[in-house]
């Protein structure tokens, strides 16, 4: 079994991505209209859902004497700048901001995946495995919308 200071590292890095989900669907909805209600709708609930599992994580963290991280991470920052430059040179464009997003998902996803692939203690895999569930729903609920959207967008070229 992982030492728990190793145990620690592993929850401080999906503290890290949680922030960086926030920060990132902070960004999303900056970027949407309000009248793409839709995607304000699903960014919110999803930037709410990472601040609900940081605060588990950070109580886990606690709990096992380490000192919780904040920030975010370098390739998460990078990715928010090309993010926020691609806005800004090409204007709002539903199915870029969705792609974005489906590339943050996937980080997350890999986060997590590559957590649980240690071997962690019970309460603490159990936990991780919820949270990892629920952001697989919403891994592919930002998927199904973009898939939708390049349909969409492949029907309008001649």
């Amino acid at each position: 079994m992982n030492t728990p200071k190793h145990v620690i590292e592993i929850l401080n890095e999906l503290i890290q991505i949680n922030n960086d989900r926030i920060k990132g669907y902070e960004q999303a909805l900056n970027d949407t209209p309000d009248t793409e209600t839709d995607l304000v709708v699903l960014f919110d609930k999803m930037k709410t859902e990472s601040v609900e599992y940081i605060s588990q994580l950070q109580n886990a963290v606690v709990q096992m004497g380490g000192q919780p991280a904040a920030g975010t991470t370098v390739p998460g920052k990078i990715y928010r700048a090309w993010m926020e430059l691609n806005m800004a040179l090409n204007g709002y464009n539903r199915t870029a901001l969705l792609s974005c997003c489906a590339h943050g998902e996937q980080a997350a996803q890999s986060a997590y995946a590559d957590a649980l692939d240690n071997d962690l203690p019970l309460d603490v895999s159990s936990f991780i495995n919820v949270q990892k569930a629920a952001l697989c729903y919403s891994h592919d609920a930002v998927h199904a919308l973009w898939n939708e959207r390049k349909t969409l967008d492949q029907s309008y070229v001649l």
